[in-house]
């Protein structure tokens, strides 16, 4: 899923009380994007929609372990 800019504008405007130049944020898109991919890769990898949902940061650190 693509994260827009305007999304992240508008959240950093509502619950942080901060203005973000359209640069600064579609720089953060993109690293929100790449993040949310990367969790979902590693979710959907090795974590099924009926196991406990405990698991999942172990799921979350074994993944971030395999890039250290």
């Amino acid at each position: 899923m693509k994260v827009k800019p305007m999304t992240i504008s508008a959240y950093a405007i509502e619950m942080q009380k901060m203005t973000l130049s359209p640069d600064r944020a579609a720089e953060l898109a993109s690293e929100a994007g790449a993040i949310n991919e990367a969790v979902l890769a590693a979710a959907t990898k090795s974590f099924g929609f009926f196991d406990e949902p405990a698991h999942f940061l172990g799921v979350l650190e074994a993944e971030a372990e395999s890039f250290e």
